[in-house]
């Protein structure tokens, strides 16, 4: 066989191992979820808070207690947000009943003017019928994922040991290169792991900020507007915000529909959408790009396929950690010589007009 002829075959052979290199990786990803979320979402809290561990040891702070003290205080925060949205569902229980009659009264609204103002036949009963069924579908929905709140509040246990553990053993990796690989490999490796820690912090150190910022200016609306439970609404939006594309369009609809709901006019929801909407774009095209900036640097295409493929494989947090992981894999194949070339597909381009040749 002529050498052209098996130079071939062999790159044929290596582009098949690695799309069964990433099928094998996804398929461990999807049956390994329930111990690799957690850990995922541990790594990143991990290094937030390693600058200010490392604060702490550098005042002569025992490790141990170093790190014991940044988990009490990120365990104590959490559980206040918690607290907090835990209260205001209470709330929002025992107003269930006010509010079922007063949505039960604007149906009958929308239906009167249905029939009345646009000469519609009257069919109520098929719209209570359609509206009920729905509403038995979500009550199943419901009863049927009872046990993955269970796994989330075990995995909240398990996230300030799995944080604890990683923040006591972040010298492992140094050893490892140091025993594992020759000196002459030794930097290039830790300049990808130092690449890789920068972008992480500044990518959760800037989706922090971008929370905070979001949730309060939803809350200013809110209040302005009268909206009940304003405090709770507000985080809810924030937290959403952090799943690109569809987060913001389903807080908005979640929000709306309540003030449709518990509002006598339609002035209320009206503006809701109207500053929704300003703030979303201010948000996006400000606040964002100013504390987030483009900290993981991959095109926009990479980020949307992030986004359906974490969806899949690790369900809403898929949504929010693959973007970042995709993050990562970028800069080891900038860093591998031999990959190198296939880290364009994820880098971000400025995309210039085409020259007209006259």
């Amino acid at each position: 066989m002529a050498p052209s002829a098996k130079k071939e075959i062999s790159g044929i052979q290596r582009q098949f191992y690695i799309i069964a290199l990433i099928v094998v990786v996804v398929w461990v990803l999807m049956i390994t979820r329930g111990l690799l979320v957690p850990l995922a979402w541990a790594s990143f809290f991990a290094i937030f808070m390693m600058p200010f561990v490392e604060w702490m040891e550098s005042k002569r702070m025992r490790r141990g207690l170093a790190i014991i003290l940044a988990v009490l205080l990120f365990t104590g925060v959490i559980v206040g947000i918690l607290a907090t949205l835990s209260a205001q569902v209470v709330s929002i229980s025992k107003d269930l009943p006010s509010i079922s009659t007063r949505f039960s009264s604007s149906i009958t609204r929308v239906q009167q003017f249905i029939v009345e103002d646009l000469g519609i036949a009257d069919d109520t009963e098929e719209l209570k019928s359609m509206i009920g069924s729905q509403l038995e579908e979500v009550v199943k929905w419901l009863f049927g994922n009872i046990s993955s709140v269970g796994q989330s509040f075990f995995d909240l246990f398990l996230m300030p040991i799995y944080i604890y553990f990683i923040l006591l053993y972040r010298d492992l990796p140094s050893r490892f290169i140091e025993k594992k690989y020759s000196e002459s490999n030794q930097e290039t490796i830790r300049k990808v792991f130092g690449k890789i820690q920068k972008v992480l912090r500044s990518y959760i150190v800037g989706i922090s900020l971008f929370t905070a910022i979001t949730a309060a200016m939803d809350i200013i609306i809110f209040l302005s507007l009268g909206l009940e439970y304003a405090l709770f609404f507000a985080i809810l939006v924030a937290i959403l915000n952090l799943i690109p594309y569809v987060g913001n369009l389903i807080a908005m609809i979640i929000v709306v529909g309540y003030a449709l709901v518990t509002k006598d006019s339609l002035l209320t929801p009206l503006l809701l959408v109207g500053l929704l909407w300003l703030a979303n774009m201010i948000q996006e095209n400000v606040i964002r790009p100013w504390v987030v900036g483009s900290s993981t640097e991959i095109n926009a295409f990479a980020v949307f396929l992030s986004f359906i493929i974490g969806a899949l494989v690790w369900g809403v947090s898929g949504m929010i950690l693959f973007i970042p992981l995709v993050g990562i894999v970028k800069i080891i194949l900038e860093e591998v010589p031999s990959l190198n070339a296939y880290a364009i597909f994820l880098k971000e381009w400025n995309v210039k007009p085409t020259e007209k040749k006259g």
